[in-house]
């Protein structure tokens, strides 16, 4: 489900990010929305590999959301 959402995350900012820079924004518009998109696939990509890194220890999804 983490891989889904993370996908769906970066696809939506790739998208928005080019729509964006393209419309004729304002700079700094443009520039706080690629802030954003940036942030936010950083998050995505880092909550995919903590979910990878937890099942390589052998984890389960459902003890790795409880653990916290």
């Amino acid at each position: 489900m983490v891989r889904m959402f993370a996908a769906w995350t970066i696809g939506v900012w790739a998208v928005r990010a080019v729509q964006i820079a393209t419309a004729g924004h304002d700079a700094a518009f443009v520039a706080v929305h690629t802030a954003l998109a940036v942030v936010s696939t950083v998050l995505a990509v880092w909550a995919v590999q903590d979910v990878r890194r937890g099942l390589d220890r052998g984890s389960s999804p459902r003890s790795l959301s409880s653990s916290r």
